[in-house]
């Protein structure tokens, strides 16, 4: 995977994100998140990883808790 060129706001907004995610998951969280960057991604770009990440998290969560 080629090295992202993030600003110091979209840094700041992955760093913001990241700290929600359990720290078992951060590592593959953005890993999920790169993998949808660009080599100088925008910041709506960015933040439309994030979002995609997120939900995706969230979801993997509820379908852990609706296990028995």
């Amino acid at each position: 995977m080629p090295p992202l060129a993030l600003t110091d706001r979209q840094m700041r907004l992955i760093q913001n994100a990241a700290q929600a995610v359990p720290v078992q998951r951060r590592d593959e969280f953005l890993q999920r998140l790169a993998a949808h960057l660009t080599a100088e991604p925008t910041d709506a770009a960015v933040q439309a990883a994030l979002n995609a990440q997120l939900d995706a998290l969230s979801h993997s969560f509820n379908d852990s808790a609706a296990k028995p």
